[in-house]
């Protein structure tokens, strides 16, 4: 699916020579934190927040704010939609620019929008599911794993194996499960000690919340 689909083309947008307290009052009455920008021929040229409006009190136009850059808060409308997500990560954003090919806005895609297609995406092409585990590198068998989910009848389909950026002694392995409910393989995992540090299943799809999805990009690399 491509992001013209989730477009939402009646765009409230703001214009560089409009006044930060118009922007604000736009906000208000719209119930969003952000606005898009355009120049006098409409071209994107960035993200404005409320929280940006609110530490630039004194300005007198847009034009002057350090607006959030264009290329971290838009996508074109012909890519696909996991680029909204990425694209989302970069900043707590509520809503992505969209653009067409001469960097004219031309709607907004709402970031839970595209979270609830790919999870709808996801949970049709997925079987099974994923568990994430934190670990010292030196405590990494996984071998010793593999014979705790056996244990509970399931059996590891792939196995993701990276070095925790926070702390690099660590490592963050992800497993994927050829079942549904992992609840009991979780509980073995934890009796022996492992770090469960989130998982993905059909029960939870509908609930999940920014953090856990960063999460699971990481683990699809999209």
């Amino acid at each position: 699916m491509i992001v013209e689909s989730l477009l939402h083309i009646a765009t409230p947008h703001a214009k560089l020579q409009d006044s930060p307290q118009a922007a604000l009052r736009l906000m208000d009455e719209l119930k969003m934190e952000q606005l898009p920008v355009v120049d006098s021929n409409g071209q994107y040229v960035g993200m404005l927040t409320r929280k940006i409006i609110e530490q630039a009190a004194d300005s007198s136009s847009i034009e002057s704010l350090p607006l959030l850059p264009p290329q971290d808060t838009s996508v074109y409308s012909s890519q696909h939609f996991y680029n909204v997500l990425r694209q989302a990560n970069n900043y707590d954003l509520q809503w992505i620019a969209v653009i067409d090919e001469e960097e004219k806005l031309i709607g907004l895609v709402r970031v839970q929008d595209a979270i609830k297609q790919f999870v709808s995406s996801y949970a049709m092409q997925e079987k099974g599911a994923i568990i994430l585990l934190s670990m010292p590198a030196r405590d990494y068998s996984l071998s010793h794993i593999s014979r705790l989910v056996e244990e509970n009848n399931a059996k590891i389909i792939s196995v993701n194996v990276g070095v925790d950026e926070k702390d690099p002694q660590q490592l963050l392995l992800t497993i994927k499960i050829d079942k549904p409910d992992v609840s009991r393989i979780v509980a073995t995992l934890e009796r022996f000690n492992y770090h469960v540090v989130a998982t993905f299943h059909s029960t939870e799809l509908e609930q999940i919340d920014r953090s856990r999805l960063e999460l699971l990009l990481r683990y699809l690399d999209i």
